[in-house]
């Protein structure tokens, strides 16, 4: 088990190599999100994941949660 969580460090040091861009959840996201809940029949860390997406004009997802197909304005890219 220690050596697992070791690994998880040392990973989670090498993301800023990765040239990717960290973004946050405001608190009321968990509000805003409810529409697309709704809407899309979805989870709400899933509704939070698209809040998020569309607030920061993000259009792709790779993902292998088939939940996200029924979303219009995004392209899911799958495994």
């Amino acid at each position: 088990m220690f050596l697992r969580l070791k690994n998880v460090k040392l990973a989670v040091k090498k993301i800023p190599r990765f040239n990717v861009k960290i973004l946050s959840v405001p608190i009321d996201a968990i509000f805003q999100s409810k529409e697309l809940r709704k809407k899309y029949y979805l989870l709400t860390n899933d509704s939070l994941n698209l809040h998020v997406m569309k607030s920061n004009k993000i259009s792709d997802i790779a993902t292998n949660d088939r939940d996200f197909e029924r979303v219009d304005f995004i392209k899911v890219w799958r495994p």
